[in-house]
């Protein structure tokens, strides 16, 4: 079975709240989606914070660019959303359940590298480091669902 259709290989343990959890996701879309056109960035905090960006600019993946050169610098699109510290610890869980904390011991295997839709998540949940760069569908959907909380309107 391949990793992208079954389960990761990760810990599961109870999440409690805690304002020190966050995750960093970034999402690539399948080329042409149409739901999605532009790559993205959520952001995560136990607190109940979600930050969402999209667009070209720079500032979309690194808050603290230097690169005011960049020619899509303002291409831009920023939302918040505050869902609450137990709303969040619910969603931290989802996470968790999938497996995207890695075990204690990681074992390189080959094989073939994501592709598109696929979510690279980097984070901290109860003090367990989290990086991992992911096209396992369920793991997708969970962030696409969290994704489609913002809306770019006209």
């Amino acid at each position: 079975m391949n990793v992208r259709d079954g389960e990761l290989r990760g810990n599961r343990f109870p999440v409690e709240t805690s304002s020190l959890d966050w995750l960093e996701i970034a999402y690539t879309p399948r080329s042409n989606d149409p739901d999605f056109p532009l790559a993205c960035r959520l952001s995560l905090l136990g607190s109940g914070e979600m930050t969402y960006r999209t667009g070209r600019s720079p500032l979309v993946w690194d808050d603290f660019s230097t690169k005011r050169d960049d020619p899509d610098w303002n291409d831009i699109w920023e939302d918040r959303v505050h869902i609450g510290e137990k709303s969040m610890t619910a969603l931290l869980q989802s996470f968790v359940d999938l497996g995207i904390v890695p075990p204690e011991t990681v074992r390189m295997v080959a094989g073939e590298p994501p592709s598109p839709p696929m979510v690279k998540i980097r984070g901290k949940i109860a003090g367990k480091s989290i990086y991992r760069v992911v096209d396992n569908r369920k793991v997708v959907r969970l962030v696409e669902r969290q994704l489609l909380r913002f809306r770019r309107t006209p």
